[in-house]
């Protein structure tokens, strides 16, 4: 795919930009400003009345942002009784989240068939810790290491974000709002609060406690949440094999917000997560593993047939930012935010094998480790100017952060007939303690600015952001070990310059249109980079590659808005994106007698659809909601389809909403996901699911959220689990969603 075909796109959005903007100053020129829509507010809040922070960086309603955002409030997740990333997600066609069935849970966020690491995770706008792409021995990576008690909203930017963001938002950006003490302060209208809250849903048997308390003395408030969960494994809605779990989780988080004169104020905000899921792996039972025929796939394990299999995996998630905003005007901006942070993020995959030869049983350990710190500032300037007739908002600030990444494995065998233990693995010429790849320190530094330019009915928002981003690479005696040490690893620097461009329109007071054009790019992560690995019993070895470039992407939008002053709304887009130089490994030739292969630019690929959501208030209380989403992939070398983009869905939902209570009842179809990369791969059938849910405020101290999912138990596949499935194959059953189940929560205020 060329570059020159994204240089049309944005030489056509430049052009269409002009014309809309011609027609827009004349219109100026005759219908007064005090006439525009933008200053038309309608009677009552729409859903296009919900505020981002993300889309642009600062406060912005969803109807003046160039594209497609959608925000979900904490009052969303408690009433839908939210608890997993996958719930988050639930009515939100055209994104998804996977589920590893066999182990490790929740995966990762997929927008618009995009995702993994090429979807950024934020929290208060600070970047999360990622996870390795190159992961093995625990299924796909999670990231559902986040509790949703202390969000306030979450907010799902679709398309590229590296305009505002920099390197991995090339999918689009997931971002975490946090809660202020003022969110519960200001609710009871007194300077202190204290709430406890209890949950069930019956898909995972899971139980969750919460205790909440804020406090307000002069100009200090303090709020503190602490959130405890246990639960059990969702068991799937078929007669198939699957792995008993149990897990715990703890969830700490603190704020602590100073509001200093002249409109100063400091928050200092703690997180702590710490979780533990133990699995009963009767799907390894039985099986060879990997590596027991030598004519397998090359695996870097060594004979056996398991006879029993356990894994312990343990996470813990810590984070501690500081924030301070100025809001009175300076010389060079009218506000000034200032965030810097630490997080860390420290996992363990434990797994306990007996493995036997039919002459020997052998007693198998593994740890498998992933440690990330990231050290982080943002600086942030916010500036308005009237210059003639054109309104001039400024966003223009600077980003810096440093990681450091490590995956030490480790892994000893004993033979219980002989007592003797060791890590080394002589068919493999494998030495535990290894890493397969070397510990690595990232630097990154972003500095961008944008511009909403208003005249009139139309506004244009340039942005354009240049990235400098550094790699380097420590060796040492466990990179050895994976190595042979022999692999010569790379620094990795790179640039890039991301522009984006957007416009809005005002046909009528009800009616807007809008297009955007925005670049991404994703820089070579640290693993793909430096993968080095030596199997001279499998015959392979894998080379790093210090000559990756950086993924990219290309995207326009377009659409048209409406709002109406009896709080009815609705959005509609159409999408066309190009991803350029997705990375994959490649074989790359034969040396010594062993195949190579590296990690390479490879895949170009284009995804284009259209997307469609929104209400009609068929009176104050009564109102019907609806959603839908499409999209298309293919790989522009080989013309199969991208297998994450996910089947045509749709969302149709009528709701009453009162003071006191409500209710609504949603009805989700997705369609058949009949174009899977490979003819002999397992294609999701459509499904019908049918939810209920309820919330009554039986005081003004109790508040009741309650609902029934699944309703017919309709045994149903989420295209994202089954992906790489053979149609044949005997374990498609495990992956098929919950069954009816319900899930209730209570909040009781003191």
């Amino acid at each position: 795919m060329a570059r020159h075909t994204s240089s049309h796109f944005l030489s056509a959005l430049l052009a269409a930009t002009s014309i809309v903007a011609i027609s827009a100053a004349q219109a100026a020129d005759v219908t007064p400003a005090t006439s525009t829509a933008k200053e038309a507010k309608p009677a009552v809040a729409t859903q296009l009345d919900m505020v981002t922070s993300t889309a642009t960086r600062t406060p912005t309603i969803i109807n003046d942002v160039a594209g497609t955002v959608s925000v979900i409030t904490t009052e969303e997740l408690e009433r839908q009784n939210a608890h997993t990333m996958q719930d988050i997600v639930r009515y939100e066609p055209g994104v998804s989240v996977g589920t590893s069935h066999t182990r490790t849970g929740a995966t990762n966020f997929t927008i618009r068939g995009i995702g993994g690491n090429r979807v950024l995770t934020l929290i208060d706008g600070l970047r999360t810790p990622d996870f390795p792409t190159s992961n093995e021995g625990s299924g796909t990576y999670t990231r559902d290491f986040i509790d949703l008690d202390a969000m306030k909203q979450i907010e799902i930017v679709r398309g590229p974000a590296s305009a505002l963001y920099g390197s991995d938002g090339i999918g689009g950006v997931v971002a975490y709002q946090t809660k202020d003490p003022s969110d519960y302060l200001d609710s009871v209208g007194r300077n202190w609060y204290a709430s406890l809250k209890g949950g069930y849903a019956s898909a995972d048997k899971s139980f969750m406690e919460s205790a909440t308390g804020a406090v307000r003395a002069g100009n200090v408030e303090v709020l503190g949440i602490y959130t405890r969960r246990d639960g059990h494994e969702t068991k799937p809605n078929s007669d198939a094999i699957y792995n008993p779990q149990d897990y715990w989780s703890n969830a700490f988080f603190g704020k602590l917000v100073f509001k200093g004169n002249d409109n100063n104020t400091l928050k200092i905000t703690g997180q702590f997560e710490e979780g533990n899921i133990d699995t009963e792996l009767l799907t390894d039972v039985g099986g060879a593993v990997p590596g027991s025929d030598a004519s397998s796939i090359p695996a870097p394990f060594i004979f056996g047939t398991v006879l029993s299999s356990a894994a312990t995996d343990k996470t813990k998630r810590s984070m501690i930012s500081a924030a301070y905003s100025h809001q009175a005007p300076l010389v060079i901006a009218d506000n000034v935010g200032v965030k810097v942070f630490y997080t860390k993020l420290d996992r363990n995959e434990h797994n306990e094998q007996i493995l036997t030869d039919t002459i020997d049983n052998f007693y198998r350990n593994s740890d498998l480790k992933f440690l990330q710190e990231i050290w982080g500032a943002d600086l942030q300037f916010g500036l308005t100017r009237n210059w003639g007739a054109v309104k001039h908002d400024f966003t223009y600030g600077v980003t810096a952060s440093y990681t450091q990444t490590s995956r030490p494995r480790y892994r000893t065998e004993t033979n219980l007939t002989t007592g003797v233990s060791s890590g080394y693995f002589p068919f493999n010429d494998e030495t535990f303690p290894n890493k397969n790849f070397p510990d690595t320190n990232t630097t990154s530094v972003g500095v961008y600015v944008q511009d909403n330019m208003t005249f009139g009915r139309f506004s244009v928002i340039p942005a354009v952001r240049f990235d400098y981003y550094h790699l380097e690479p420590k060796q040492d005696a466990l990179f050895a070990n994976a190595s042979a040490g022999v692999i010569a690893v790379h620094a990795v620097t790179e640039t890039e310059v991301s522009p984006k461009l957007g416009a809005t329109f005002d046909l009528t007071q009800e009616y807007r249109i809008y297009a955007q054009y925005a670049h991404g790019f994703r820089a070579p992560p640290y693993d793909n980079a430096n993968f080095a690995f030596s199997n001279p019993g499998y015959g392979y070895e894998v080379l790093p590659n210090g000559n990756l470039k950086p993924e990219t992407s290309d995207g326009i939008e377009g659409g048209l808005r409406g709002k109406f002053a009896d709080g009815s709304s609705f959005s509609t887009s159409v999408f066309y994106n190009e991803y350029e130089d997705f990375i994959d490994t490649q074989l790359i030739g034969i040396s010594g007698g062993l195949m190579q292969f590296q990690y390479q630019n490879l895949s170009n690929v284009t995804i284009y659809g259209a997307e469609a959501k929104g209400e009609y208030r068929i009176t104050p209380n009564w109102a019907l909601r609806g959603a839908i989403a499409y999209a298309r992939g293919e790989d522009d070398q080989t013309g199969a389809a991208i297998d994450s983009v996910d089947p045509v869905k749709a969302i149709l939902g009528v709701a009453y909403e009162a003071d006191v209570w409500g209710t609504q009842l949603t009805a989700t179809h997705a369609w058949r996901h009949d174009r899977v990369s490979s003819a002999t791969g397992f294609q999701a059938p459509s499904y019908t699911v049918l939810d209920l849910s309820a919330y009554v405020e039986v005081s003004d101290n109790l508040t009741i959220n309650a609902g029934v999912f699944n309703i017919t138990d309709e045994e149903y596949y989420n295209a994202q689990d089954v992906t790489g499935l053979a149609a044949g194959s005997a374990i498609i059953g495990r992956y098929a969603q919950a069954g009816r189940n319900a899930g209730l929560n209570a909040t009781f205020r003191f």
